[in-house]
């Protein structure tokens, strides 16, 4: 084992020291990053209902070669080849809201959800209806998997509404995406949100509990042999006032 002499250990401590800054200074870029992308996304989602159909620099139809490229679905598009690298479908949190929000102009209603986790920074969550679960959950792995095409795009722009908002948590307000069903107002969201602990349940170990019996063998038959023993004594004490009572009602019979 190397030995450091003082000057060489404070050096070593200076260095871990500066490690553990900078690798703390990585976590709160990271957050920041993924909040800005939502900030992204909200601001050009309010331009678009401020009636800024063209939020992009680009232009809307693409030529090249012949292609024409629809850019109107290019947010829906983006938001969900997001959120599909992003989540990988693990530790779901089954929550009930039951409760209609408003957000901007539409009602949205939150009822029993799941959520699931993203590998952005953060703690951004993505939390659908518990009755799309399936339907969201084929969409994003398909769209993991290959590009959406513009029918797919367009019909999913159809009956769903993007809107970016905030939500309420821990006494702060934090940027979020929601997408609202057009017809049911079942809604999808994306957000650090909620700020909940899945409840730990406490399981009962059969082999960890055998085992403690085991522990105390002797004891245990000590007090079968006592708890035998008082019963033996309490027959012993009850016999004699069995025969007395039978031999009374025995008597009055007489």
């Amino acid at each position: 084992m190397a030995h450091f002499d003082s000057d060489e250990l404070a050096e070593l401590q200076k260095l871990h020291t500066l490690y553990r800054e900078k690798c703390a200074e990585e976590i709160r870029q990271l957050e920041e990053l993924a909040k800005a992308k939502l900030d992204v996304q909200q601001l050009r989602l309010r331009l678009q209902a401020c009636g800024v159909t063209n939020v992009s620099l680009v232009p809307k139809d693409l030529r090249c070669g012949g292609h024409t490229e629809d850019t109107s679905t290019a947010e829906i598009r983006n938001f969900i080849h997001w959120v599909a690298e992003s989540c990988e479908f693990k530790d779901p949190v089954i929550f009930d809201v039951g409760s209609a929000v408003r957000v901007g102009t539409r009602d949205a209603f939150l009822g029993r959800m799941v959520s699931w986790p993203l590998s952005e920074p953060g703690g951004l969550k993505l939390n659908v209806p518990q009755t799309m679960e399936c339907e969201i959950k084929e969409l994003l792995q398909r769209a993991r998997r290959r590009a959406l095409d513009q029918k797919e795009l367009q019909h999913f722009a159809k009956s769903w509404e993007m809107i970016g908002a905030e939500v309420a948590g821990e006494g702060t307000t934090r940027p979020a995406i929601f997408l609202i069903h057009r017809e049911t107002d079942e809604t999808v969201i994306v957000a650090a949100w909620p700020c909940i602990q899945p409840t730990v349940k406490a399981t009962f170990d059969p082999d960890e509990y055998f085992k403690a019996l085991s522990c105390k063998p002797t004891e245990s038959v000590l007090h079968c042999e006592s708890a035998s023993n008082n019963a033996s004594a309490c027959l012993a004490q009850a016999e004699p006032e069995r025969l007395t009572k039978s031999r009374s009602a025995g008597h009055l019979q007489q």
